[in-house]
């Protein structure tokens, strides 16, 4: 949906460009669905997931309020809830869908969005015109940004790898790991590396035997050829021009992006020094907190600028909840994507640690896919249980029948 950000027209106070009337969309028909199911008394009970994320919702409406009160614009606010209120709208309707069965047929769509950010990428590399970032030519996809990009090929290549384990067609999914491999380094993104090293490590300390093995070597593998590319080993030559962060806040100029997303972050509190306890208002950071009107490339500082302090904890610890959605369950009832949790469990993480420095909560497609997974997991498990209650039930029904009916068990020749 980024490639037509630009693209849509204003209704009020709300620009509604193609992305925010996708969200629209998503939020209009789970509200729609839930309704139609509570009119015939056919509604499931939301599970503590999702009541967490209604309620952080809920609370997010107070700051739509406060943003519009301080600087007088209804639109940002509105647009960044419809937005954040889209992704629980996908943890809804997988849940949904993947209680009724649909589980495989979710999971088939998810893998099909890799076709055009992975066609155009690829594209982009083999031809030599992928972008110039800072002088630098970095593939994008269909994404605004190479970050984007390599967050969400992280995601796909950690399912794409537990596929490579069930399926029979490996040859099929080895080629898909190599184009999302060389399209991710290809991004040369130095966040995405240290959400490969994450990745990686946390599935050589879960992963059994070799599958541990596989991790560590998979992820040096990544690291290796990102480090001796010439692109790559620019990038992270840059680091050695760190200096003295004392120099970098002082005089305003930045040697790197790591010193450039410190002095930014160290400009955003300041600037934020009257609302910062209260918080600003949902979605304000970066049209009207910060100076130079950048996104903070920290979601956790993000959080403390629009809502406060306790906005900031209840993100965490929505967060934290999905992530226990990712772990293993003790005496769980083995299901088709059970075996997938230590890899959605080693991104969660790895995305969690990124969130301190970087963007992720506005990367609405890695959104999308991550609380969509986390919804299939909790839908299979119901449906399991719920086939489960039902032989139970029927066999059940037919030990009470033969025992009313002695005859129907041995009827004469």
């Amino acid at each position: 949906m980024d490639a037509f950000t630009d693209v849509g027209l204003h209704l009020g106070a709300m620009r509604l460009n193609v992305p925010a009337a996708a969200a629209l969309f998503l939020v209009l028909f789970a509200a729609m669905h839930r309704v139609h199911g509570l009119i015939l008394g056919a509604a499931r009970p939301l599970t503590s997931l999702e009541r967490a994320f209604a309620l952080w919702l809920v609370f997010l409406t107070l700051y739509v309020f406060v943003g519009a009160r301080h600087y007088g614009d209804w639109g940002v606010g509105l647009r960044e809830w419809t937005r954040l209120a889209s992704i629980g709208c996908v943890l809804y309707l997988s849940t949904t869908f993947a209680a009724q069965g649909a589980g495989r047929s979710i999971l088939v769509a998810m893998f099909l969005s890799l076709v055009a950010p992975l066609a155009v990428a690829t594209w982009q590399w083999t031809t030599g015109s992928a972008p110039l970032l800072a002088g630098v030519p970095r593939v994008t996809g269909t994404f605004f940004h190479p970050i984007t990009l390599s967050v969400y090929l992280i995601f796909f290549i950690a399912l794409t790898v537990w596929r490579m384990r069930k399926e029979s067609t490996w040859l099929l999914w080895t080629t898909l790991l190599l184009l999302e491999g060389a399209a991710l380094v290809s991004a040369y993104s130095l966040t995405a590396i240290v959400l490969i090293a994450v990745v990686a490590g946390y599935l050589t300390l879960r992963l059994p035997g070799r599958l541990r093995l596989a991790a560590l070597v998979g992820g040096a593998a990544l690291v290796t050829v990102f480090a001796v590319s010439r692109t790559g080993a620019g990038r992270l030559a840059e680091l050695k021009a760190t200096g003295s962060i004392e120099r970098v806040i002082a005089t305003n100029r930045s040697t790197n992006s790591l010193t450039w997303r410190i002095w930014h972050w160290w400009t955003l509190w300041q600037a934020s020094r009257e609302t910062r306890w209260l918080g600003a208002g949902l979605g304000t950071s970066q049209p009207y907190v910060s100076p130079i009107r950048y996104e903070p490339h920290n979601d956790v500082l993000r959080m403390f600028v629009e809502t406060g302090p306790l906005g900031t904890v209840l993100y965490l610890g929505l967060f934290l909840l999905l992530l226990r959605v990712f772990d293993a369950r003790t005496g769980e009832r083995v299901t088709e994507f059970g075996s997938v949790r230590p890899y959605a469990k080693a991104v969660g993480v790895g995305l969690f640690v990124v969130n301190f420095f970087d963007n992720i909560v506005t990367a609405t497609a890695l959104q999308y896919y991550v609380w969509c997974l986390a919804g299939l997991l909790i839908g299979a498990e119901q449906s399991a249980k719920s086939a489960s209650s039902e032989r139970a039930s029927s066999f059940a029904d037919g030990g009470a029948t033969a025992l009313r009916d002695p005859g129907a068990r041995a009827q004469p020749l």
